[in-house]
């Protein structure tokens, strides 16, 4: 908890601390004055301006939320999803520090947290955690959104590959063509993204 940068984050994880330990918070409070954080190497976290946010998906801030809610999740849907599927380069990067924190050994919150220090990073992660708590069912809601993003991806391939094709063929390359075709063939049909 004494790593934790944000003061906001630091003061909530006292509080469900407290809840769960059945110990005073106060008690805790001042046990975590005489604590010293553990050096952590910290992580710069691009925060994606606030105009982009729209063309976020909702499917990723969901994904990332959940994960940095519950960080032992990331096993669950590890093989389903790949850091790189995601857009957004604050949401990838806490999802890749997520990642890091998860090698073999169960990640918890605080510590990612703590990890993402650039400007912005702290506050962001504050709305993703309370953005995972209004989600009741969180496990369908995690697969939901592994789904979601997957659809996405494949729509992107897709449209990356038409306008390959639309080039090669402008440029007559019918190999090329032919190559290009089959790969378009194949994300259409739900796979080779």
């Amino acid at each position: 908890v004494a790593r934790v940068p944000n003061a906001v984050l630091r003061s909530e994880y006292l509080r469900i601390l407290s809840e769960r330990l059945e110990v005073d918070e106060m008690a805790l409070l001042e046990e975590l004055k005489k604590a010293q954080p553990r050096a952590l190497t910290p992580v710069r976290v691009p925060v994606a301006p606030t105009t982009s946010e729209s063309r976020v998906s909702a499917a990723e801030r969901l994904l990332v939320a959940l994960l940095l809610d519950e960080p032992a999740r990331w096993e669950a849907i590890r093989g389903d999803v790949a850091p790189d599927e995601l857009t957004d380069p604050a949401l990838r990067q806490i999802l890749a520090v997520i990642c890091e924190a998860s090698q073999g050994r169960t990640a918890q919150t605080a510590p990612v947290v703590s990890r993402l220090t650039a400007e912005g990073a702290g506050a962001l992660a504050s709305h993703l955690i309370e953005l995972a708590r209004t989600v009741p069912a969180k496990e369908p809601a995690l697969r939901d959104c592994v789904r979601r993003i997957h659809e996405d991806t494949r729509k992107r391939r897709a449209g990356q590959l038409r306008e390959q094709l639309r080039i090669a063929q402008a440029a007559g390359q019918e190999r090329a063509v032919r190559e290009l075709l089959t790969a378009y063939q194949q994300v259409v049909k739900g796979g080779g993204l």
